[in-house]
């Protein structure tokens, strides 16, 4: 039997350790590896919970982030250097503030199939109409692209 590949998530973040770190205490170590770029202003790092499965950009490749810059781009492109593509079924970047929609173990889950589509729009429409608000925009978007 194929050994399922992991998913990497990339994170990139400059406040909030706590909400770092109890993101990255919901994924689960044999099936996520996490990387993450704190920017170079921040001085979180030390904050931010150390696993097996948790790398970060060293300090000396940080990037000075500024929104709406080219050095946002500049930190993605130090996150995607701290690993191979194709060891990884899929990638995630996401921001320090946030956090998954869904349980990581379900989406490890939901994925691990190569025609998925669907299962995904349906999760996230469960998803979206728990949460409401604005969100249920979202919803009536993917539940119109998969009917």
């Amino acid at each position: 039997m194929n050994k399922l590949k992991k998913h990497a998530i990339c994170i990139q973040c400059h406040k909030n350790p706590i909400l770092i770190n109890e993101t990255i205490s919901l994924f689960p170590e044999n099936k996520f590896d996490i990387f993450i770029h704190v920017d170079r202003k921040s001085s979180i790092k030390p904050e931010i919970n150390k696993k097996s499965n948790v790398f970060f950009v060293n300090d000396e490749n940080r990037i000075d982030v500024r929104w709406g810059q080219f050095s946002l781009v500049k930190a993605t492109l130090q996150l995607f250097s701290l690993f191979n593509p194709e060891d990884y079924k899929y990638v995630h970047l996401i921001s320090g503030e946030d956090v998954p929609a869904i349980n990581p173990d379900k989406l490890f889950d939901i994925l691990k199939d190569d025609d998925n589509d669907f299962e995904i729009a349906k999760t996230a429409k469960n998803v979206f109409q728990i949460t409401g608000g604005k969100l249920k925009r979202l919803t009536s978007v993917l539940d119109t692209r998969n009917t």
